[in-house]
């Protein structure tokens, strides 16, 4: 199901790097800032359309918001048609870009608190001491 999924890969991002968060952290911002930026620049634009500064309007805001978003689907068109999937997959990257966002929060708050559920059964892991090597 997709809850189990959504549990599985947040649970492999957090222990998989000894509960350290700057990979997550770094996951998110990439999803803010080269993917979800996009929209609020359209709406700026449109805004600007509508309240328009020079002659021009926001042309300049709505050309680049259209080139962000066919090189942003191209790059993602690409990667599903190399890994053998519909390129059109591409055109779902709101949606699988929040889906994203939620494992990611749902990794960090396993990375702060140690806790998890796998089959069913819910863990708690402690931060361990490194072990000294013997000599």
């Amino acid at each position: 199901s997709l809850g189990a999924v959504y549990r599985f890969v947040a649970r492999v991002l957090s222990v998989s790097r000894n509960r350290k968060t700057w990979p997550i952290w770094a996951g998110i911002a990439f999803l803010l800032l080269c993917g979800f930026s996009l929209y609020p620049a359209i709406v700026y634009g449109l805004w600007r359309m509508a309240h328009p500064l020079t002659k021009f309007g926001a042309m300049g805001w709505l050309v680049a918001c259209g080139v962000h978003f066919a090189a942003m689907t191209v790059q993602l068109g690409l990667m599903y048609a190399w890994s053998k999937n519909r390129w059109w997959n591409a055109l779902l990257f709101p949606l699988g870009g929040g889906i994203s966002l939620a494992i990611y929060c749902k990794a960090l708050k396993q990375c702060f608190t140690g806790r998890f559920e796998w089959r069913g059964v819910n863990y708690s892991l402690k931060q361990s001491a490194p072990v000294a090597k013997q000599v």
